[in-house]
């Protein structure tokens, strides 16, 4: 793995970690939803996800085909 994969992993970690914490207090998607803060700061995450995916070498992708890389960029 690239160095650069591996920085760009840990990021990944840590805004899921993000999302975890702005959703934990909710038992619905529909009470997130009505928190237009944490839905917001959740909804900005996914999309930070998906950007530092398509910086992810090809070389990382190809050895973990299992994973949809196109489901997560878009």
């Amino acid at each position: 793995m690239h160095s650069k994969d591996y920085y760009i992993l840990l990021s990944i970690i840590e805004t899921i970690e993000k999302i975890l914490k702005y959703t934990a207090d909710y038992a619905t998607a529909e009470e997130l939803f009505e928190n237009d803060r944490d839905f917001d700061a959740a909804m900005m995450n996914f999309i930070v996800i998906g950007e530092n995916v398509g910086k992810l070498s090809d070389a990382l992708k190809e050895v973990n085909q299992q994973i949809d890389w196109q489901k997560i960029i878009k």
